[in-house]
Order: C-alpha cells, then sequence, then structure tokens
C-alpha cells in the first residue's frame, strides 16, 4: 500500500502500523525520521495512498532544526573574506584545495536544510577535554570492511539496510586533441610533393627575373627593379588563382615581349586552374580519427597515458585513487579470471591518479593546457592523448571540462565494465542517532 523510499529505508529505522477494526482505511503508520525525537504519524489522504510515505518523510527532514552536524569537510575554517563558492578561482578568493567542494556542498545544503557543520564553520569539536555536542555525523569517502562491522551481530558497529543498495561502475574514455591548426595548410600543399613545389618555386622566381630584366632592358623599371619584381610575383600568384587583372600592366612594362607574356598567362591557367586544382579534387584527404584503444584491456595495454581522479579517503586520512587502492586491490586479491588479474595488474602500475576538488576543474585545465598535479606532487601537462577511468558522473564532468577550450575526439567505452563498487546503505546501531555512510566494499 505505501512506497518506502530509499532515503527513508536509509534514515528511518522503525516503522509502526497500527491497524484498526475497521479495515485499511483506519492503518495507521508511523515513522521515525532523523530530526524527530518522537514518533511521527503519516496521515494518507483518501486518494494518494502511494506517496503519503515519501511526502511526510521528506517534509519532516526537510528542517533539521538547527542540528550541529559533523562531516568531516575539512580541516580550514570557512573565511568569507577569502573563500567564495560564487568564483572558486578569481583573483586573491581563490578557494583552498581539498575539500573545497564539501564546504560549499554543506553551506548550501545547510542553509536549505536549516543545520550547522561544525567542520565548516570552524566549531571546535572538543570544549575542556569534552567534545562538542553533534547530533548527526555524515562520512564522506567512507569504506567499511564486512569482517569489522557487520560480522558480529552483537558488537557490529552498523546495520545493514537491505534493498538501499547501488552500484558505481567505472566508466572508460580515451580522449585526443587534434592539431587543427595545420589541418588547413597541409591540405593546399598535399597534392604536389615537395620535389614539385620547389620546382614550381624556382621557375616562378626565374619568370620574375626573366620579366624584371626584359622591363629593365626596356628602360621601364629602371628606377625601382626591386618592386617591379615583387610585382611580377605578385602578378604570377594572382594568375595561378585566376586573376589576371594585373596583365595589362605587365604588358605595359614589357611592350616588346608581349608574346612571352601571352604565353605565361596561359601556362600559369593551364598550372593553377587545371592542372593544381585538378590535383586538388583527385587527392582529397579524409582525416581519419586516431586509432585509439576501443576496450579496457587494450587500454590498459597500450601506450596511452590513463589518468583516475575518483577518490575515497585511505591511510592517514588522506585522499587517495579509489580506483586504484580500493576496486583493482580487490580484483588483484580476489580469485579472478586471469585475463581481469592481468588487466587489474596492468591498470593500477600505469593509473596516475589526480586528487581533484572538481572533474570539470580538472578538464578545463588539461583543456587550456596547464599544469596538473598528479600522485606524489607531480605536476606537469597531461599529454595530448589519454585514457579517462572515473565513475561515471564524475567521467561527464570531466569530458564536459575538456570542451571548454578545444574540441577533443572522444572514445567511449561501451564493454561491460569489470569496475564497480557495490554501496548499501547502513545506519549505526543506536536508535536514533544516526550516520548515514557509503562506500561497503563487496
Amino acid at each position: 500500500m505505501f512506497k518506502i523510499p530509499p532515503d527513508a529505508e536509509s534514515t528511518s529505522k522503525l516503522f509502526l502500523i497500527h491497524g484498526g477494526r475497521k479495515g485499511d482505511k483506519y492503518i495507521r503508520i508511523y515513522v521515525v525520521c532523523i530530526a524527530s525525537v518522537s514518533l511521527l504519524e503519516l496521515r494518507p489522504s483518501r486518494n494518494d495512498h502511494v506517496n503519503i510515505l515519501d511526502y511526510t518523510w521528506r517534509i519532516q527532514n526537510s528542517n533539521m532544526q538547527g542540528w550541529h552536524v559533523d562531516t568531516g569537510a575539512g580541516f580550514l575554517k570557512f573565511d568569507p573574506r577569502i573563500h567564495t563558492c560564487s568564483a572558486i578561482q578569481r583573483g586573491r578568493k581563490r578557494y583552498p584545495k581539498t575539500p573545497g567542494t564539501i564546504k560549499c556542498a554543506q553551506i548550501v545544503l545547510g542553509d536549505k536544510l536549516n543545520f550547522t557543520d561544525i567542520s565548516v564553520y570552524g566549531v571546535k569539536k572538543y570544549r575542556r577535554r569534552r567534545w562538542y555536542k553533534v547530533d548527526l555525523r555524515i562520512v564522506y569517502h567512507e569504506v567499511a570492511k564486512i569482517e569489522d562491522d557487520f560480522y558480529y551481530t552483537m558488537s557490529a558497529r552498523y546495520t545493514w539496510l537491505p534493498y538501499c543498495e547501488k552500484r558505481l561502475e567505472f566508466k572508460t574514455a580515451v580522449v585526443a586533441f587534434m592539431k587543427h591548426g595545420t589541418e588547413s595548410f597541409h591540405a593546399l600543399i598535399s597534392p604536389l610533393d615537395s620535389y614539385t613545389w620547389a620546382a614550381a618555386m624556382i621557375s616562378f622566381t626565374l619568370v620574375a627575373s626573366l620579366l624584371t630584366t626584359i622591363a629593365l632592358q626596356d628602360g621601364e623599371a629602371s628606377k625601382n627593379p626591386i618592386a617591379y619584381f615583387i610585382q611580377s610575383w605578385q602578378w604570377i600568384m594572382s594568375s595561378l588563382s585566376g586573376q589576371y587583372h594585373g596583365t595589362s600592366e605587365i604588358l605595359r612594362l614589357s611592350t616588346h615581349f608581349a608574346l612571352f607574356v601571352a604565353v605565361f598567362v596561359w601556362s600559369f591557367y593551364l598550372l593553377g586552374t587545371v592542372f593544381y586544382q585538378g590535383s586538388i579534387f583527385s587527392a582529397l584527404i579524409s582525416f581519419t580519427p586516431p586509432d585509439l584503444p576501443l576496450t579496457l584491456k587494450s587500454l590498459a595495454f597500450s601506450n596511452v597515458q590513463i589518468i583516475t581522479s575518483s577518490g575515497t579517503y585511505g591511510s592517514q586520512h588522506k585522499i587517495g585513487s579509489l580506483l586504484k587502492e580500493v576496486i583493482l586491490n580487490n580484483l588483484i586479491k580476489n580469485n579472478v579470471s586471469s585475463i581481469e588479474l592481468s588487466i587489474a595488474t596492468k591498470l593500477r602500475t600505469r593509473a596516475r591518479f589526480i586528487a581533484a576538488e572538481s572533474e570539470f576543474l580538472i578538464g578545463s585545465a588539461i583543456s587550456r593546457e596547464r599544469n596538473i598535479t598528479f600522485e606524489k606532487r607531480v605536476t606537469k601537462r597531461a599529454i595530448d592523448t589519454f585514457g579517462i577511468i572515473n565513475v561515471k558522473h564524475q567521467l561527464e564532468e570531466m569530458l564536459a571540462g575538456l570542451r571548454v577550450r578545444r574540441d577533443p575526439y572522444i572514445v567511449r567505452h561501451t564493454e561491460p565494465s569489470i569496475l564497480y563498487l557495490n554501496l548499501p546503505r547502513f545506519v549505526s546501531r543506536g536508535f536514533i542517532t544516526a550516520i548515514v555512510s557509503q562506500g561497503l566494499v563487496s
């Protein structure tokens, strides 16, 4: 009768159904929500019995009543005189690096849902050796182990909420930035080989020199022979492209050799209009896309650079690569096929992690040909052809950033992914004080 949404299941730990003597019409449903310390009765309308639980849950949890929330969003206090969320990079108002975007998100959510993130606003977690009151703790990038937290019922920290899990799949794309700057020029010179072009340039120079000599003999160009030589070159180039308006001036300066000028015009017409343009049409060039890896296996065993930015909190509270430290390590440790084992081993060696506040900003920096900070604090530019292995939505963000300045050629892998992470929802075993976390490795 009632549809329980995943969000309600992940935060509400008790549903009470109280029946009446007169049938389903008088059934009363109570639910315990995050922001409520008492039972909240859901009152379905006469016409809507399906969405009332979802609607009531959202209304109840839209106002967290000024709760103090601890997210671990950062160790730096948010200073509005220096930091800003509307312009992450604008002069001196530059937001600090990781985890700046989490701070911005918590500020927006705090205003919308009426709670205060004590990590963002610099409120200390303890005062005089006493922990500061925290009503709710949200954990980002947390990876919980089944053996430590779920196997033993009496001592387990979390309760697994069934039917709430989702799968994060890593998607792959290969990006190539084409060199468009010289393609048009290359298309103009490609119909003729280098020897033909060299012979043509020498011939044109000799013709221009001959016309200048003729003009000198006639006494027409004695004042400025260099200018006449340049004028002859311009006339030759114009005639090759079918523009003959300068021929009358050449004939005036070479009156005794008009026959030679007529022969040159006819030759230039045949060479430029018939021979050269015909060679262009007969040697049309279609620039085929680069030969890029089309599968994860071919990418792993190629020489193409591989980057990833999907992160998780690892040891010593540092952000590490979710792909390398969690996904690939688990593939290697488990009994996978020899092909998957070789792919995972190769990817763990070749993939380079980028700790990113925003995948869009990383893509934008690559598009602008700026330096990127890789793991081990190595700063350099990404090469023009590289592969990206990221969680789906983060991959889309990075690809959008890559299109900011340049137009990349992108090949998306469509094969079923062997790199994925199952994320069930789980809450603490306490009754009201809940911890919502994601990241259980399967």
